[in-house]
């Protein structure tokens, strides 16, 4: 004989779903992930590409991040150390203060924190281009 208050009793468990969550980093890539943050305002409203573009007057820039470079990935990609991502230029450059540009990534901040950690996983898991073929072509 069953217990007539739990036999009648329903339970319900409530799903809240977060759109908001990060990506694991196996999931991210270049065109979505990547880019955008090399040209999104950082920190004191200066993105990568405040300097890092093709009509800059700043002489010895070796990479434009903005769109108008056909090898943008590619540019990226060779600033990557795959045997030593955290010793990457793609890293060193932007979170030490030798950048000409000064430190665009601080790690004292939880965003500086975040961007650090997005830009190391996506190496780390091989810093795959995505499915834009605009900015990745054929692969």
């Amino acid at each position: 004989m069953g217990n007539s208050k739990s036999d009648n009793q329903k339970n319900s468990v409530t799903i809240t779903l977060d759109s908001t969550l990060a990506k694991h980093a196996s999931q991210l890539n270049f065109a979505d992930d990547i880019r955008p943050i090399l040209q999104t305002t950082l920190f004191d409203q200066r993105t990568c590409q405040s300097c890092h573009y093709a009509d800059s007057n700043v002489e010895g820039i070796p990479v434009y991040y903005d769109n108008s470079n056909p090898q943008l990935y590619w540019d990226v990609r060779a600033r990557i150390d795959f045997r030593d991502v955290d010793n990457s230029i793609l890293i060193r450059k932007p979170t030490r203060l030798q950048h000409g540009g000064g430190q665009r990534i601080d790690l004292q901040t939880d965003v500086g924190k975040e961007i650090y950690s997005t830009l190391i996983g996506w190496m780390i898991h091989g810093a795959p281009c995505g499915h834009d073929e605009s900015i990745c072509g054929e692969q």
